[in-house]
């Protein structure tokens, strides 16, 4: 997450096309190919060692985004923030949902996830939300 900060302004370049991001002097296949290892690495991180908790992955940037707007200078960070909020409620909700035990956090994540990843879906496909 920290590289992705360092390198916000490239991305910001990315947002708007390849072309766009050659002309302001961004190496375009260098760059995407630097976050696809970085990510790839982030993910399997993130699995090993949380397990799968997918959804927040999935809607915590594009929420940020909706708040903060497009610039990834603010995007990152926030959705780090906005992300650990997420499942620390979502840790509150499982572990006092049930007294006698806790359930899975994966459980209260997907519960909360879908219907808010479903109201994205359909707005990106209506073309009233850009990603």
């Amino acid at each position: 997450m920290f590289i992705s900060w360092l390198y916000y302004k490239e991305l910001n370049a990315l947002q708007m096309g390849d072309e766009y991001a050659r002309s302001v002097g961004v190496n375009v296949n260098a760059t995407k190919g630097m976050f696809l290892i970085v990510t790839a690495l982030g993910v399997s991180a993130a699995v090993s060692i949380s397990g799968l908790i997918g959804f927040v992955g999935l809607i915590i940037p594009h929420i940020s985004r909706l708040i903060f707007g497009g610039t990834n200078k603010y995007v990152i960070p926030s959705s780090a923030l906005i992300g650990a909020t997420f499942l620390l409620l979502c840790n509150d909700i499982a572990r006092n949902i049930v007294k006698q035990e806790a359930l899975p956090i994966g459980i209260i994540t997907g519960l909360l996830g879908v219907p808010i990843f479903v109201l994205l879906m359909l707005k990106i496909s209506r073309g009233s939300y850009e990603a």
